[in-house]
């Protein structure tokens, strides 16, 4: 799965908070990522079958990374590529959101 210092990254640089402060920077940085995970969540849902859904929610309330990624590798085989898109997506829609506030 994508670290999440790269994708903390991505928002920095995509957002363009970079000159921002830190504490601006992590305020950010945790509501898109808080966004992208139920997004990331939410499609996961529709790959998974029916009768893994319960184990997939279990794991990631346990949050043992290894376990959750093992555990999706035969059912997500592009799981790299779903985050990132998914982190695209919201940060698009944040950048949205922030242009329609500013208007």
């Amino acid at each position: 799965m994508i670290n999440q210092d790269d994708i903390r990254q991505q928002v920095v640089d995509k957002i363009g908070i970079k000159s921002a402060s830190l504490a601006v920077q992590e305020a950010v940085v945790s509501q898109v990522g808080e966004n992208i995970m139920t997004r990331v969540v939410t499609a996961i849902h529709g790959i998974l079958p029916e009768e893994k859904r319960a184990e997939f929610e279990t794991l990631i309330g346990a949050g043992d990374v290894d376990a959750l990624n093992a555990f999706l590798k035969p059912h997500v085989p592009n799981l790299d590529i779903l985050v990132q898109q998914e982190a695209e997506k919201e940060i698009a829609a944040y950048k949205e959101e922030v242009a329609k506030q500013s208007t």
